[in-house]
């Protein structure tokens, strides 16, 4: 046949690439080793030994790779499974307690940052450290797994929701005061979505902390809370927000509590409360009937408003 009629080689599929992997593995075992050198088992397979919880893991819980040979293993060291969480390369630990003779278990604990929203990962060198040995006489095993770009089964989210703005919404109108029943609105701003199943914001009204209720549950990225000022209320300099003036129960789709800390707002000049009504004037009859003690018709009452 001509070079023409050959045309293109179809392309290697995984099982090729492994078996290319593993004669370059045995091949490089020859040059250390010497042209006699024996070649153990090979992996099997690579299974995920846990799931997420509540579809994604979050920090603490424990993500768990089993990768089986084809026959039994004896470990020497201390071996690692390189898992890609994110755009971060976690190291799996090995478990020698939950291994057995022809399986490896490696286990990863979430922290605090980690986040995959399309699922972990795993290269085909991933397999790495220590000395794993099959066969009589022992000899190394191939390492090589077949790898995969990611997994959507195991998503990760430990991120924590932060507050990333607060402002007050409300308009109290062109002399910028909130009188007796009028709302003042806050609206907290996180940098993701997040649920309020309870939320409070404490109102600094003066002198005086004013607990106020979300108005909105979410699922969104801004909680609303809202006002309605009372009889007394008072604060000429304007309201204002402290940093720790947000708790309750504010959660992202992944189940992480979000952080409760806020941008501290200051005085709001434009947002004064007047809630004090206005003193009633005193009222005294300054006049006296001209006899008997008794007003005649015509006669006039005199009244002093002071």
């Amino acid at each position: 046949m001509n070079a023409g009629a050959r045309g293109k080689r179809p392309p290697v599929g995984p099982e090729g690439l492994r078996r290319r992997a593993r004669a370059a593995f045995g091949a490089s075992l020859a040059l250390m080793f010497g042209a006699t050198a024996a070649l153990g088992g090979e992996v099997t397979g690579v299974t995920f030994a846990s799931t997420p919880t509540d579809e994604y893991y979050n920090a603490g819980e424990m993500i768990r790779i089993d990768v089986d040979f084809d026959e039994n293993v004896t470990i020497t060291g201390a071996p690692t499974f390189s898992l890609t969480v994110g755009r971060r390369a976690r190291t799996m630990a090995y478990d020698a307690d939950a291994s057995d003779a022809d399986t490896l278990r490696f286990n990863y604990s979430v922290v605090d940052g980690d986040v995959d929203d399309d699922g972990v990962s795993y290269g085909p060198d991933a397999l790495r450290g220590g000395r794993i040995e099959s066969g009589s006489p022992p000899a190394a095993v191939d390492p090589t797994v077949t790898a995969i770009a990611r997994d959507p089964v195991h998503l990760v989210d430990a991120s924590k929701p932060r507050v990333v703005d607060v402002r007050l919404t409300s308009n109290p109108g062109p002399d910028r005061v909130y009188g007796i029943a009028d709302v003042v609105e806050v609206t907290v701003t996180f940098d993701e979505s997040v649920t309020a199943s309870s939320a409070t914001l404490a109102l600094t009204v003066g002198t005086e902390s004013r607990d106020i209720s979300v108005a909105n549950t979410g699922p969104g990225q801004t909680l609303v809370f809202r006002y309605a000022v009372v009889q007394d209320d008072e604060d000429a300099n304007g309201v204002s927000v402290a940093a720790d003036a947000l708790s309750g129960t504010i959660n992202d789709a992944a189940g992480n509590g979000a952080i409760p800390d806020l941008p501290r707002v200051t005085d709001q000049s434009g947002h004064a409360v007047d809630g004090v009504p206005p003193a009633h004037p005193a009222l005294r009859i300054v006049s006296n009937p001209r006899g008997g003690g008794i007003y005649r018709r015509g006669e006039p009452i005199l009244v002093e408003l002071g």
